[in-house]
């Protein structure tokens, strides 16, 4: 049985390896993407606006309104 535990072992920790490599993945397209979408909305460069637009997205989402802000 030793055999059988060790390679399940190597097993269990390439299917980890795998799961937790696509979750990077995934992080990394997803902020590449809203980094681009920041970029399109408000793309004057400055890292303001970045927070800015952000702010306003966290806010609409958060309470489902943006109360009347108004990005600019």
């Amino acid at each position: 049985m030793g055999a059988l535990a060790y390679w399940g072992a190597q097993i269990g920790l390439l299917v980890l390896t795998a799961v937790l490599l696509v979750a990077v993945v995934w992080e990394a397209n997803h902020l590449l993407e809203w980094a681009n979408t920041m970029y399109q909305a408000h793309g004057d460069g400055s890292a303001a606006s970045y927070l800015r637009y952000h702010a306003y997205t966290y806010v609409s989402w958060l309470f489902g309104t943006d109360f009347g802000w108004v990005v600019e």
